[in-house]
């Protein structure tokens, strides 16, 4: 029986009736695979309902035994400070759907990319930054998914590769933009320091960078199908070293 981090509902407020931003975690078992599915098919319709239009909104899924396993194991990885995964399969496996759904369950916000003609390395880092904000500046923890047709150039995984390794992705803020950056964050920062702290723009950049790296997820979805997986591998050694890898063989 596996054993998941999402089976209860955030409290009310009793006056309000409003949700608690912050789902409880409680790491239990479940009661039965029927009532994992009740849950997953829950929270899929919850997310399905409240982010309509949006491209990395989670499908409707018909949930099998073996459906259910990659979504409860990426969500133990979801729930951790720097949880990345590479999902393997051939094409049509079910990777993005399931990688959703996963930050559908993890209450996680999903980011897809929506790579249309002409986009490249310099839409890329827009939308890095655009996940940057997110996660360093306002803090929510966000689920990158990232699949092999939307790596329009390698220069992707190189960037993803940077983001993963130290952060820092060279060249990608001007001076201006990260002074606005850490003017934004100061307020958390100091919140987070102890007092008497120095808030020196080196210290506000290093917290900024800290936040994105513990609150941005990292979910890719590749084949291992032809020569490129294994040239990735060696190319890219923080991807690979830094996330955990989910192998989707074929469905029974």
């Amino acid at each position: 029986v596996p054993f998941v981090d999402f089976l209860r509902d955030p409290a009310r407020d009793p006056e309000t009736g409003e949700a608690s931003a912050v789902r409880p975690s409680a790491y239990e078992a479940v009661p039965s695979m029927d009532a994992l599915r009740a849950r997953c098919e829950e929270l899929q319709a919850r997310a399905a309902a409240t982010s309509a239009g949006r491209a990395a909104a989670p499908p409707t899924l018909v949930l099998s035994k073996d459906a259910l396993t990659h979504p409860t194991r990426l969500t133990r990885v979801l729930a951790m400070d720097r949880g990345c995964a590479v999902l393997v399969g051939v094409g049509g496996s079910g990777k993005q759907s399931l990688a959703r759904l996963a930050a559908a369950l993890a209450g996680v916000t999903p980011f897809q990319v929506t790579p249309a003609r002409g986009y490249g390395p310099a839409n890329f880092l827009e939308d890095l930054k655009a996940l940057y904000r997110l996660a360093g500046v306002k803090g929510q923890a966000v689920a990158f998914i990232l699949a092999d047709g939307d790596i329009r150039d390698e220069a992707f995984l190189e960037y993803v590769n940077q983001v993963m390794g130290t952060g820092d992705v060279p060249g990608m803020y001007s001076r201006d933009e990260l002074d606005g950056l850490c003017a934004e964050v100061r307020p958390a920062f100091l919140a987070a320091s102890p007092a008497g702290t120095s808030d020196s723009p080196e210290a506000l950049r290093a917290f900024f960078l800290a936040r994105v790296r513990a609150r941005l997820r990292i979910l890719l979805c590749l084949s291992p199908v032809g020569p490129a997986f294994a040239r990735r591998v060696a190319q890219f050694p923080a991807i690979f070293a830094g996330s955990a890898i989910d192998w989707f063989l074929p469905w029974p």
